[in-house]
């Protein structure tokens, strides 16, 4: 893949449900289960809503899901082709981690190549490595890093590569505080040094300027934008940190072969107590960033953002930020998320903010058209991922699979041939 203009969204694949393939039985990151004071129990249905009791302040179109579950990864592709979005960051913790990511990653894998490979489509993959899950042990980190080339970076009709540099692209977020401890420039030097095939590393902004700097490090030739709550009430909505991101790309443009912008659609994790890294009985630790109503007024900000800098430069040559990263597609916990969300009613006499529907992908949508100077699929386009989800679970339970399964493969094909109205066809049929 060439280092021209691309879209990626940020991905997290550590949802599980009790009925999760090869799982624990039991539900993860939909339960909050890192804080007693802000637990939630999602076999507690509300009787008025219907809805689960779920650790997020929206609610997923589909329901709390699974993240190992081919279908819906096959929705969450679906939508993501039809929104313009080239492909999934995914948050990685390493191999076997404790809550199955590089599971669901594996499965993400799969299902992309075999959808690239079945219907001629070129979504892609990239890893973003917590690298504090290495427990600042080189060893580990150096078999973590060749278990990923091994499964993941080293196929190139999935993964995506520099071409230029000839290497996989590797994003690396890393933690200075907290239990948990990164590696400095020097040590990941000294790891760098045992790889048979260096990737390409982009480091997290701001951390990248962390003892001394990583873009002093051999490998390390880009960094990432974030989103960052600054504010309590919402006001802030990230545009002093953004301001820094783009100052430093300007400064420090020769000593990176690319970088990657961020946009976001806002932030909000009381849904699990704002208690990733804050005490839940602190108002003020609750990090927020406001979405201002359904107009996606935070969205757009951060897009006009990243659109101010790229028009600071007189030729498109000169502009080191070839790639855009959503932040996020699926971080319910966050409050990050642009996936289709519904209609939520507030709960216990408390306003636990309400769904968007399919606003921010057609926001998306217009953006990317904007960015990438593609055409832009219809909104109709959009609404076909979730018919075909909802096809599928029926089908399971209603008709002879054989039968629905072949219609709906033809649905699946006609969508990514561009003949959405002839895909909405066969899904009246199954």
């Amino acid at each position: 893949m060439e280092l021209s203009r691309k879209v990626f969204a940020n991905y997290v694949a550590w949802f599980k449900t009790p009925c999760s393939l090869g799982g624990r039985g039991q539900w993860l990151h939909w339960d909050n289960n890192r804080e007693r004071s802000c637990k939630h129990n999602p076999d507690k249905i509300d009787p008025t809503t219907g809805l689960r009791d779920i650790a997020s302040v929206h609610y997923p179109l589909i329901g709390p899901y699974d993240s190992v579950d081919p279908n819906v990864i096959e929705y969450h592709i679906m939508l993501a082709q039809a929104a313009g979005i080239d492909g999934f960051i995914v948050e990685w913790f390493g191999k076997d981690d404790a809550r199955d990511v590089d599971k669901a990653t594996l499965v993400l894998r799969d299902k992309i190549k075999e959808i690239n490979s079945n219907y001629g489509t070129d979504f892609r993959l990239l890893l973003a490595w917590e690298d504090s899950y290495a427990g600042g042990n080189k060893e580990e980190a150096i078999s973590t890093l060749e278990y990923a080339w091994k499964n993941y970076m080293s196929d190139q009709s999935v993964y995506v590569w520099d071409e230029k540099k000839k290497a996989p692209i590797l994003l690396v977020f890393p933690y200075f505080t907290g239990p948990r401890r990164s590696f400095r420039p020097g040590e990941l030097l000294s790891i760098i040094d045992r790889l048979k095939i260096c990737p390409v590393f982009s480091y997290h902004f701001p951390q990248v300027n962390e003892e001394g700097g990583f873009l002093n490090v051999r490998g390390v030739e880009s960094i990432y934008a974030w989103v960052i709550a600054h504010s309590w009430d919402g006001t802030e909505w990230g545009k002093s940190n953004l301001d820094l991101f783009y100052d430093f790309l300007k400064g420090n443009k020769k000593n990176m072969e690319f970088a990657i912008a961020g946009c976001y659609p806002g932030f909000d994790d009381v849904g699990v107590g704002a208690c990733w890294i804050c005490n839940p009985k602190n108002k003020k630790a609750h990090r927020f960033i406001k979405r201002d109503s359904r107009k996606c007024n935070t969205y757009d900000l951060t897009w006009k953002r990243f659109w101010q800098y790229i028009e600071s430069f007189e030729s498109d040559k000169d502009v080191p930020v070839p790639w855009m990263q959503i932040v996020t597609w699926n971080d319910w916990n966050e409050g990050t998320e642009i996936e289709p969300s519904i209609d939520r009613i507030g709960r216990e006499g408390v306003d636990y903010g309400f769904g968007y529907g399919y606003e921010y992908l057609k926001k998306t949508k217009e953006h990317v058209r904007a960015f990438k100077g593609i055409s832009e699929t219809p909104d109709e386009a959009l609404y076909i991922p979730h018919l075909i989800y909802n096809a599928r679970i029926k089908a399971k339970k209603n008709r002879p699979l054989q039968d629905a399964e072949q219609k709906l493969t033809n649905a699946v094909t006609s969508f990514f041939s561009g003949r959405y109205k002839d895909a909405l066809s066969i899904i009246q049929t199954v």
